[in-house]
């Protein structure tokens, strides 16, 4: 087949993938789905070779930083087969691990009506990065999306990660994402950033950088959050607050909305204000309903930010069905379902693809409030 032919194939995965979405976030997805996320965030690793101030993860005794074998991964992704259609991959860093790729097409295997892959990078290690993503890149999966951390231009990157020269590692790294990006279009380069008092007075020129020299990445912005920092081990000092208001109001004036992707990071800034004010989410959440989270020992749990897991896959032989049919499990992910305790763009995206309403008041405080 032509590079055209291919290409052509391509964008008909991509709109055949957004209309399976739609459908079922409209309802009208197939029987089989209902009940069923169709967002699971594996956490396949808590190592990490970053040193956030903003992220304790890093800090848990090597024991327990193994994580699952690619094997059990692909035994929770298969549970949950053609229902499952947005899959991401993190951690920690998932690049440590050498099977990171084979967990990633297991996962692509598995789940035959995958609309997209996410995972996220620190960057650390250009090279590893690199090869774990042209590997995975080379997957059929109508959408693939890499999230690099960036947390600041070069002493604020720095002294954010823990890590001195952090930030031109992660250059190295986006140049060689974007090289991925240009050989395969279904696969995008992002940049995500952690607000915080940290780095507020310094995020305006990284916005004015991103725009200049990554004009076609999505900038994807989080604020840390005091119920995320305790649960990490972190100081609860380093939570965003009123005093990041104007920081995120100045992201959202600078960012562009170029291709469908760009809205939900958009619509984000337009509402992380209001919890900024007020400590609460400003919209209803799905977590524990269409989206949930695996931590590396099989624990799910309704979003990161809670501590204990509402039950563990191994107790039910790694069938994902089966632990979702208990009726003990649906009580314990249900009680979440008016959790308002944080606001994270992890549990927020999909909130906002399942109210349009919420989308749309978003998208309309980011561009005319100021």
């Amino acid at each position: 087949m032509s590079g055209r032919g291919r290409q052509a194939k391509r964008k008909l995965a991509q709109i055949r993938g957004l209309l399976r979405l739609a459908k079922r976030l409209s309802g009208r997805g197939p029987r089989r789905d209902r009940g069923q996320p169709y967002k699971v965030e594996f956490l396949i690793t808590d190592r990490c070779d970053s040193r956030c101030r903003t992220c304790g993860c890093w800090r848990k005794p090597i024991a327990e930083n193994r994580g699952p074998q690619a094997e059990r991964v692909a035994a929770w992704a298969r549970g949950l087969g053609p229902s499952l259609l947005w899959a991401g991959l993190s951690g920690g860093e998932p690049t440590l691990r050498p099977d990171f790729p084979d967990i990633a097409e297991a996962v692509a295997r598995a789940c035959p009506n995958l609309v997209l892959l996410s995972f996220g990078t620190n960057g650390l290690d250009p090279e590893r990065v690199e090869g774990a993503a042209r590997r995975i890149a080379r997957l059929e999966i109508p959408f693939i999306m890499a999230a690099l951390s960036l947390d600041g231009l070069k002493a604020d990157h720095d002294r954010a990660r823990g890590v001195e020269g952090a930030f031109e590692k992660a250059m190295e790294s986006a140049r060689r994402l974007r090289r991925i990006q240009r050989e395969f279009p279904h696969f995008s380069l992002s940049f995500q950033t952690t607000v915080s008092p940290l780095n507020r007075n310094g995020l305006n020129d990284l916005a004015d950088f991103l725009r200049r020299e990554h004009p076609d990445a999505t900038h994807i912005v989080t604020v840390a959050t005091d119920s995320f920092l305790v649960n990490r081990g972190c100081a609860p000092e380093l939570a965003a607050g009123p005093e990041e208001i104007r920081t995120v109001r100045d992201l959202a004036r600078k960012n562009r909305v170029r291709s469908l992707t760009d809205l939900p990071p958009l619509a984000y800034l337009g509402l992380v204000d209001e919890f900024l004010q007020s400590g609460q989410s400003p919209i209803r959440c799905v977590a524990g309903q269409d989206m949930l989270i695996v931590d590396p020992a099989g624990g799910v749990r309704p979003c990161d930010f809670v501590r204990e897991a509402v039950a563990n896959l191994a107790d039910y032989g790694d069938d994902f069905p089966r632990l979702l049919a208990d009726p003990l499990v649906h009580a314990r992910l249900e009680s979440y379902a008016h959790c308002r305790d944080c606001f994270s763009p992890c549990q927020a995206f999909p909130s906002l693809f399942r109210s349009p309403k919420d989308l749309l008041r978003g998208l309309w405080l980011s561009a005319f409030r100021r």
